[in-house]
């Protein structure tokens, strides 16, 4: 029988970079016996070498800093700055959570007037972690650390989008000592989630992403009795009263919607501005819009990249044409982008657009996951 694969593909040009394979069955659940075996290793380990273990993956993201930026700029169309700024900020996180790892972790007394009463944190198995495309080292490496400071061993399911970036995760945990199948990639599809997380062996799960996947995973955790965290998207308003300082407004307003072309769950998805500086708000918001240079993500200079993927391009091109054609007014960006399907060759770039006035029922009211600004009175 042919394997499944899946395909990791330059968002600036729609080129294949490479093909993976995807586990069958029986290699999910060699995976997770690997994990139990990890765990039991691992929970035997004393805190002070996994804490070790922890600072040396932020040891070697500080070496690796730029390689890591240039593979999400590539795989995922992050801008190489920002790119920077994520690797910087899951380095600082390391760091962080090193230094909390024995408080956190040590008995802690309940009652001060009675010394037989107090809680105390120990592993208990395998953590399965889901994960989405758009911030592939931050989110994931956010979520394990505790897991595996605590004495967890970590299973990741990331986004098929990004199977290369979550790869050198891989490489870097295991770099920093953790090479006994503590963590592991696992690219199990859609339809194996279940499989994972019926086992006996996996005692906690967490998810980031939408929030219809939320559900789906949320509901067989509750399933099989599992604590399970959820994280999940939203639309988020950001309001502007008559009495704020608008310049700052206009620029945190663009960095709130913009910042990763706009991929980000708790984006400034849908503006809220009152009447009587609604048209300032607006014009200055367009000046700055026009700042964010589009383009080749490599490129040190660029603001935004291509979006991820070639099917979000087409999700946010309908959903503007859509409010366009329903009445919205379009007070800044090109509405040729909004003709037709974009050939892959051409990159899934979609320069910002301002919309203003927005009638009720438009996609665009209640806020767009990608980088399309929208602002109500």
């Amino acid at each position: 029988m042919k394997r499944k694969t899946i395909s990791s593909i330059d968002p600036s040009t729609g080129k294949e970079w490479r093909k993976f394979e995807l586990p069958t069955a029986e290699e999910v659940k060699a995976c997770i016996d690997r994990a139990h075996k990890a765990y039991l290793h691992n929970r035997s380990v004393p805190l002070q070498e996994r804490i070790k273990k922890v600072l040396n993956i932020a040891d070697i993201l500080e070496k690796r800093k730029q390689e890591c930026a240039e593979l999400m700029a590539k795989e995922m169309g992050k801008p190489v700055k920002f790119g920077v700024l994520e690797v910087n900020e899951v380095i600082g996180i390391m760091k962080h959570k090193a230094s909390v790892a024995e408080f956190a972790l040590e008995p802690k007394t309940l009652h001060p007037c009675n010394k037989k009463a107090y809680s105390i944190l120990q592993p208990t198995g395998i953590h399965f972690c889901v994960h989405p495309w758009n911030f592939p080292f931050w989110t994931v490496m956010n979520t394990f650390t505790a897991s595996l400071l605590s004495g967890m061993s970590v299973i990741e399911k990331p986004s098929h989008g990004i199977p290369q970036c979550a790869y050198l995760v891989e490489e870097i945990v295991k770099q920093a000592g953790f090479d006994q199948n503590e963590y592991q990639v696992c690219m199990v599809e859609s339809s194996m989630i279940e499989l994972v997380i019926s086992d006996k062996r996996v005692t906690g799960v967490s998810i980031t992403g939408s929030t219809s996947a939320g559900k789906n995973v949320g509901m067989l955790a509750g399933k099989y009795v599992k604590p399970v965290l959820l994280e999940l998207g939203g639309s988020d308003a950001f309001v502007v009263l008559e009495d704020a300082d608008l310049k700052k407004a206009i620029t945190q307003a663009a960095i709130g919607r913009l910042a990763n072309s706009g991929q980000v769950c708790v984006a400034a998805k849908r503006m809220i501005v009152h009447e009587k500086v609604y048209d300032k708000f607006v014009a200055g918001l367009v000046e700055e819009v026009k700042r964010w240079k589009v383009g080749n993500p490599l490129n040190p200079d660029t603001f935004m990249g291509p979006l991820a993927r070639m099917d979000l391009f087409e999700i946010v091109r309908k959903q503007v044409k859509e409010s366009v054609e329903a009445g919205a007014k379009v007070a800044y960006g090109d509405l040729e982008q909004l003709k037709g399907p974009r050939a892959a060759d051409k990159g899934n770039f979609f320069h910002p657009m301002v919309l203003t006035d927005i009638p009720k029922g438009a996609p665009a009211r209640d806020g767009i996951f990608i980088d399309g600004l929208n602002a109500n009175r």
